[in-house]
């Protein structure tokens, strides 16, 4: 019970937890908007789990392409809105508005909705400081083993024996497989392998697993291509799945022939 895997992500109709988007120019507003609407989801729902009673590691995934300068870019520009846009009271309004909107989106119970609004009121509107406290324990993570210059502000592990931490994790060949992302709710996935395997794009997918009392905060932000290489795998590994469970209890392994169908 909580877990979630590509069916329920990829094979219900219109999934909420499916966001798609556009693929934008580097620097371009687009992006900036993506990279607001992205620091707002990882706060707005860390605050919902709090107010869950899930006090635990909280994690935003950002998965790009496999080029570490293009991590350095995307981690540079997230800590861009984070110390400045989000960190300047005069923005406080907007940012208000703009967690008020996302809220919407969640469809919350009335109740957890109401509260949520109070408690961003007050860390918005009444005391900034507050607010600016949850920034300050946001870690900004480029997960990879570019060489740091020296003096770089920029961890390269995710660290989470001190907790609950509040991090962003960005980069690409490191977070595709054998990495836990704790608390992970949030995944911005623009990264498409060149020839889009079903193993590659699988091995890829994060945001599977046990997700209790927060499986419909979980967002997976990507393009429609993207989005219809999933459909496609996901279609497959369930069509596997039928395939072996429909062979007869007398079968022996090592006769059959289980076929997985190709993509062209």
């Amino acid at each position: 019970r909580g877990h979630f895997d590509n069916e329920q992500y990829f094979l219900e109709q219109d999934c909420s937890n499916v966001i798609i988007k556009p693929e934008f120019v580097d620097y371009s507003e687009e992006e900036q908007d993506a990279m607001r609407d992205l620091i707002s989801r990882h706060i707005l729902t860390n605050e919902i789990k709090k107010l869950r009673g899930i006090n635990k590691h909280h994690t935003t995934l950002i998965h790009t392409a496999v080029e570490v300068e293009e991590h350095r870019r995307i981690a540079l520009f997230v800590r861009a809105h984070k110390d400045n846009y989000f960190s300047d009271s005069s923005n406080a309004e907007q940012i208000y508005l703009k967690f008020k909107t996302l809220a919407d989106e969640y469809c919350l119970p009335s109740k957890l909705h109401n509260e949520l609004l109070e408690k961003l009121n007050g860390i918005l509107v009444i005391d900034f400081d507050k607010f600016t406290d949850i920034l300050d324990g946001i870690g900004i993570i480029e997960v990879n083993r570019r060489p740091r210059e020296e003096g770089e502000n920029s961890p390269e592990e995710l660290d989470y024996n001190f907790g609950p931490r509040s991090l962003i994790a960005i980069g690409g060949t490191r977070l595709s497989r054998g990495l836990t992302l704790q608390g992970l709710t949030t995944s911005w996935f623009s990264r498409r392998a060149n020839e889009p395997k079903y193993d590659t794009m699988l091995q890829m997918a994060r945001w599977c697993g046990y997700r209790p009392k927060y499986s419909d905060l979980v967002r997976i932000l990507t393009t429609e291509q993207i989005r219809m290489d999933y459909v496609r795998i996901t279609n497959e590994e369930h069509d596997l799945r039928l395939k072996i469970q429909n062979l007869p209890a007398t079968a022996d392994p090592l006769e059959e022939e289980i076929w997985i169908r190709e993509h062209p």
